[in-house]
């Protein structure tokens, strides 16, 4: 039997505020036997309870659909705003026999239209400032010359109003956005654990609003509802403005509260007129400044009913920031952890620094006792120098400090709300007397993502790697994927973000992150289709494919790991527009040296912008996903269009830079490990120079670098994965174990995190270089989605044993379950291989003849080959041999695979 566990409404277990008016409700499925499938599926949802109970479907019952899938699309009866919606799904078997019912889930649809909301935007700005519509970068200089002085107000703003519910509640919602950020509170109690948000977009295109079930924090008398507003992205530092900050105007807010009496009756408080204001206790904060709070500022009882705010004033109800106003979705940002520090010393007089033994995203939490006034500065660093003070070199242009002033009254905790650091270490000035390592925590802060990817092996350099690349992840996903946390930039680079997407969507539960962004690059294309290469922000700078490209690269992964054809629906437009642009800057096909190229390349002689290949490179990516994309889609036609533009650009590619050299051997441009595999990496070559391009390659790695690479960002994903493609994964594991220069075991020695350079430069908390996680999970745990199955319907299993490891292990979490592989090698050179599939899926179990050291293969304790398939066990369906490679296909379960390895 089978059973549908885990399910999701737009891949979110419980929504809260959907504006999805045809969300995608999906399910996984859990049984205790071997290859199991789902021949047929039911779904029911209702308007209530009572009704999903009595298995009622009032507002959709699809009966019995005979299909595999296990994601469906709403195609009920309207969603209504504001309401709350309760479903769950039956299946049926691969012997027509059908489950229970799964248990009940639910969710609730937000507001759907822009006529929901019956709130004003307000806040203490002026009514009258200006409203600036970013085209191109301009400093605070030159738009205070065209637009006139502009007051960035730095203090944070308090907001509140009082209403008097006179019955029992039955449920009431939230729905709030606050720019930058917001804290929001309802009768003095913080509402929800979301820090900085709304997540950043271009607030002109799109504005992010959040929504909470606040039913019961609503009284039956006086309620008060409080929201503080800091600057964020929104209203930023006059320092800032340029590439790497917008102003958008002062902050504000907008909120509608609906509440649903028992009686029958509802009532909707919204943000208007009769709102007040006043300045609240942080002095300042910038994101890449800090933040300074004063707690002699603070107002008691502010955000609690029956307060006397006589003397705050009105606020002003202020133009909408211009954005449509969107669920916000995702994850939200929020403290996900707590880290303690190691050590903590005294590096000069009244200064302690504490070491938290982890580089990471977030801030500190200080407790202290002192005296009023007291000043106490938190600065935080990646590094310290060799006499233990503090390095804040990795820090450019930004200060990373924050202040706190002592109210004097018994034990104080601080922690900044508006602001976020990249650091290792703290040092802590001002403190009264000395601190000890209970006084200050750390708190990591990040999109709550679940990592929901593992990777583990016997070799502890290359869990070293993976743990940084982790941790490096975790600190770049901050509602964007951001290139770093700790300088004065901490922006969504579309070339970091591709190179390393599918690691992340490995690693971790990433779709509704990437919706959001996608969503957000997808708003900033401009009117000619071309793309940002930074997202999201109003303007774009021109000439870099090899990053804007990533675009399309992102879409095409996120559906062929998620299995979601809206990713496609979605894109598929702005996609195609976007190839169409790259065809106005190409000559005959071929794009022009960029901007970036193979960022950190280490190539003797690069100049910034190559391999000048790399464009065109991407230009016939492009083309080819939104020629696949349109095969999805059933759009024959540019399906069809597509690939003959890309057979175009293929050939031009192959004009251009192929360069025969005086043995009439073929290389594609200086024949750097970078553009070879590159080439290889699309067969971008015709197939007679496949065999020598493969030797340029192996050449390049083990007899011109010592078994190194001396690739940047881009080189290094298609260096992995063209070693990969081609069985050269003995040379992709030579250079991953090595430890000099230039190596990830250079790179990571004594670091917790993956940096920028390959030399430790620069920042220390880079995630670009890690895309290497990607070939841990498929060459050494062997997990390998199949080119003809989206969303890991059917898998190969195919693990690579390198010498000196012992043994590997590798999980990831697909839509359909969780699918694993554990290899070991134990006694007299057995080697076990156990595999799960998940139920619904199947899989081919490659291993190749020469690693079978008598040619037997056992399933458990029965022999599957000997010579040919011997197999009758439940769920190994055949096996066969094709070019000296056994291959086995099984359905859903686990197995463990055994056999003797040959001394290779």
């Amino acid at each position: 039997m089978i059973y549908p566990i885990g399910l999701t409404v737009d891949y979110a277990p419980f929504p809260c505020g959907l504006d999805n008016a045809k969300p995608r409700l999906a399910w996984q499925l859990i049984s205790d036997e071997r290859a199991q499938i789902q021949s047929a599926y039911q779904i029911i949802v209702a308007c209530s309870r009572k009704s999903i109970e009595a298995s009622q479907g009032d507002m959709w019952d699809t009966g019995k659909v005979i299909s595999n899938q296990q994601a469906v699309i709403y195609t009920g009866r309207a969603l209504k705003s504001a309401c709350r919606y309760f479903w769950k799904v039956r299946v049926w078997d691969g012997k027509n026999q059908p489950s229970d019912w799964s248990e009940c889930a639910v969710f609730d649809v937000g507001l759907l239209n822009d006529d929901d909301w019956q709130a004003c935007w307000i806040g203490n700005g002026s009514v009258d400032e200006p409203r600036i519509e970013h085209k191109e970068f301009t400093t605070a200089e030159q738009i205070e010359k065209k637009y006139g002085k502009i007051n960035v107000d730095s203090r944070s703003t308090l907001l509140r109003y009082e209403w008097t519910a006179k019955e029992k509640v039955k449920r009431a919602m939230v729905y709030v956005s606050g720019l930058g950020f917001y804290v929001m509170y309802i009768n003095g109690r913080r509402i929800g654990d979301y820090v900085m948000t709304p997540s950043k977009t271009d607030y002109r295109k799109r504005v992010l609003y959040d929504a909470y079930d606040v039913t019961s924090d609503i009284c039956v008398s006086r309620n008060a509802i409080g929201l503080m507003l800091g600057n964020g992205w929104f209203n930023p530092s006059k320092k800032f403005w340029d590439w790497r900050m917008q102003w958008f105007g002062s902050k504000r807010a907008i909120v509608h509260l609906r509440i649903e009496y028992e009686n029958g009756s509802t009532e909707v408080i919204t943000s208007n007129e009769k709102w007040k204001w006043t300045y609240g206790p942080i002095i300042d904060s910038c994101i890449y400044m800090g933040e300074t709070y004063d707690a002699n500022e603070e107002i008691p009882g502010w955000n609690e009913p029956e307060f006397d705010d006589s003397d705050w004033s009105p606020v002003n109800v202020v133009s909408p920031p211009g954005g449509k106003l969107c669920w916000h979705g995702m994850e939200p940002i929020q403290v996900t952890e707590i880290i303690r520090p190691k050590t903590m010393w005294q590096s000069c007089v009244d200064k302690f620094i504490f070491d938290m033994g982890q580089n990471f995203s977030g801030w500190s939490r200080i407790t202290v006792q002192g005296n009023k006034g007291t000043v106490i500065t938190l600065r935080y660093a990646e590094n310290i120098h060799s006499d233990g003070t503090l390095d804040t070199s990795t820090n450019g242009f930004a200060l990373n400090e924050d202040r706190y002033i002592l109210k004097g009254k018994g034990i104080e905790v601080f922690e900044p709300q508006f602001t976020y650091h990249g650091f290792r270490y703290v040092e802590v000035c001002g403190y009264p007397g000395v601190p000890t390592l209970d006084s200050i925590v750390g708190c990591v802060v990040h999109s709550g993502i679940k990592q929901t990817g593992q990777f583990h092996c016997s070799n502890g350099l290359i869990n070293h790697i993976q743990s940084c690349t982790i941790w490096s992840q975790r600190s770049n996903l901050m509602g964007i994927p951001t290139d770093c946390p700790q300088r004065a930039e901490r922006l969504g680079w579309l070339g970091d973000a591709h190179i390393t997407a599918q690691e992340c969507m490995l690693n971790f539960d990433a779709a509704r992150f990437y919706r959001k962004w996608l969503a957000d690059i997808r708003a900033g294309q401009a009117e000619t289709g071309d793309i940002p290469h930074i997202s999201p922000r109003p303007m774009i700078d021109r000439g870099a494919p090899t990053w804007s490209s990533g675009y399309p690269l992102i879409v095409w992964y996120a559906y062929r790991h998620y299995g979601d054809n809206r990713f496609i629906e979605d894109n598929f437009e702005s996609m195609r527009r976007y190839v169409d642009f790259l065809g106005t800057q190409a000559v005959d096909y071929i794009l022009p040296r960029d901007r970036y190229g193979d960022w950190m390349s280490l190539v003797d002689g690069i100049v910034r912008g190559d391999p000048e290949l790399a464009p065109t490179f991407f230009y016939y990516y492009s083309a080819l996903i939104v020629s696949r994309s349109a095969n999805v889609l059933g759009l024959i036609e540019q399906e069809k269009e597509y690939r003959k533009l890309a057979e175009k650009i293929r050939k031009a590619y192959i004009n251009k830079f192929c360069n025969k050299t005086q043995s009439s051997s073929a290389i594609y441009g200086r024949g750097t490990q970078c553009e070879t595999a590159m080439t290889l990496c699309l067969n971008l070559h015709p197939d007679e120079d496949r065999d020598n391009l493969i030797s340029v390659l192996k050449n390049s790695i083990t007899d011109k670098c010592n078994n190194h690479l001396n690739t940047g960002i881009l080189g290094t994903k298609y260096l992995f994965d063209s070693l990969m493609m081609y069985e050269m994964n003995d040379i992709a594991w030579q250079i991953v174990i090595q430890t000099d220069y230039p190596s990830f075991g250079y790179m990571v020695k004594n670091r917790t995190t993956l940096s920028e350079k390959w030399n430790q430069g620069s920042s220390n908390n880079h995630i670009m270089f890690g895309s290497i996680s990607s070939w841990f999970y498929h060459a050494l745990a062997g997990i390998q989605a199949l080119p003809k199955y989206a969303g890991y319907e059917k898998v190969r299993i195919q693990p690579y044993f390198p010498p000196g490891c012992a043994w590997a292990y590798g999980s990831i979490e697909t839509v359909r379950g969780r699918i694993s592989c554990f290899w070991q090698k134990g006694k007299n050179r057995k080697l076990s291989m156990n595999i799960s599939i998940p139920t619904n899926t199947s899989a081919e179990v490659k291993i190749p003849l020469t690693h079978i050291a008598d040619g037997i293969v056992m399933e458990g304790n029965i022999c599957i080959w000997n010579k040919g398939f011997a197999g009758n066990v439940i769920g190994v369906h055949s096996g066969k041999e094709e070019n000296g490679i056994l291959n086995f296909e099984i359905g859903s379960g686990n197995y463990r695979f055994t056999f003797t390895l040959a001394n290779l």
